[in-house]
């Protein structure tokens, strides 16, 4: 600041300011989630997102005419070990048999491809 011309600095107030503690940043995640379909399997894995607090931002899913469920979402985290632990919740819903983060590219390839 000190380079700056006398007639700036003497219009210029100084307002101090501080970081808001307490505010998270989060971050757009993709996981893929494979199943054997069931009657309730989409609303018991919002479910477990919901618990985590975590916002689900997009929604897609798939069954094959032999009951393989797979769904993909696009979700908000906080941190990386915020999505480990809600991945790990998501295997232990009743028929899920793989989670798996992915990119953007395979849930729209993916879907196309089916």
């Amino acid at each position: 600041m000190s380079k700056l011309s006398p007639e700036y600095t003497q219009n210029t107030r100084v307002i101090e300011v501080e970081w808001a503690s307490g505010i998270k940043e989060s971050y757009p995640a993709s996981i893929c989630i494979k199943t054997d379909d069931r009657h309730g399997l989409l609303a018991d894995i919002a479910a477990v997102i919901s618990k985590a607090g975590i916002n689900i931002l997009n929604a897609h899913s798939e069954t094959s005419v032999e009951g393989i469920s797979i769904f993909y979402f696009t979700i908000m985290v906080e941190s990386s070990a915020q999505l480990k632990k809600v991945m790990a919740e998501l295997r232990r819903v009743k028929t899920v048999n793989e989670v798996k983060r992915v990119i953007t590219e395979e849930i729209t390839s993916g879907s196309q491809s089916k």
